[in-house]
């Protein structure tokens, strides 16, 4: 089914299938015993539609569906002509296929091949795929998050490498750049390096600078953007403000050597 015909495709029906979808995760998953199946109270939605058109696009899409060896939609014995009263599972890959979507154990397993490589050196994600393997996120991420993972695992190895030569105290965001081309990457690798560092998926998350500093990073101040027609004072002398404007660490400001009419705070 192309992009367009997924993005046409009658809502409720759309909603039914992702529900079978889901269930079908749970079952593989093992967190769900009953083989996966849509029933009546899952159809009652599509039993009470008052008009025919809706009722027919909606069984449109299942026949579909049913002629792609996605489901099986079954209709009463006695009445093939009645309404649906159950839709069965017949191929989890299919039916994603169909939405647009991949199965959690194919993403499962996928993530799995992503952090290969990682596991000898960082035996924890072994915790971290089983947990996902049961539908379960660890610091809020899930099995399509593998490469921030795997960025994490990076991130070590270069700090482990930096101290050993001697820098134990970079700044996060020089380090991020120089690995990742973007200097913010590290700090929202923050939750998979604490979990990494720690080696255990159980454990309460630490402060941010405390991960960092383990790494041998920090993070540097944000300099105190100012405009004006004013007179600062700091640490070196009281200067006027250069335009039209001036940015300044914050602990070399000790105060206004002039008292402003307005001050305008653009903070976010």
């Amino acid at each position: 089914m192309s992009r367009q015909d997924q993005s046409e495709m009658d809502p409720l029906a759309r909603k039914a299938l992702e529900r079978l979808l889901k269930s079908a995760d749970k079952h593989e998953a093992g967190a769900a015993v009953r083989r996966p199946a849509l029933t009546d109270s899952a159809l009652s939605e599509y039993r009470e539609l008052r008009g025919l058109k809706a009722k027919e696009d909606f069984e449109a899409v299942m026949a579909y569906a049913q002629a792609e060896g996605a489901i099986m939609a079954r209709r009463p014995r006695r009445d093939p002509q009645g309404l649906i009263e159950r839709i069965e599972l017949i191929d989890v890959v299919k039916l994603a296929s169909i939405l647009g979507k991949v199965p959690h154990a194919v993403r499962v397993q996928s993530a799995r091949q992503t952090l290969a490589s990682r596991l000898g050196e960082h035996p924890i994600l072994n915790d971290v795929l089983s947990s996902w393997e049961r539908l379960k996120k660890i610091r809020g991420t899930g099995p399509d998050a593998a490469a921030n993972w795997d960025m994490a695992c990076d991130v070590i190895t270069y700090c482990q490498s930096q101290v050993a030569l001697g820098a134990t105290e970079t700044p996060v965001r020089d380090a991020s750049a120089r690995l990742f081309k973007d200097s913010k990457r590290i700090e929202a690798l923050v939750p998979c390096l604490d979990v990494l560092l720690v080696g255990n998926i159980d454990d309460d998350a630490r402060p941010e600078a405390e991960v960092l500093q383990e790494l041998g990073l920090y993070r540097e101040p944000q300099p105190a953007r100012l405009a004006g027609n004013i007179v600062v004072r700091r640490e070196r002398g009281t200067f006027p403000l250069d335009r039209p404007y001036g940015a300044l660490p914050p602990s070399t400001v000790l105060g206004l050597g002039s008292m402003p009419s307005q001050v305008l705070n653009t903070a976010s």
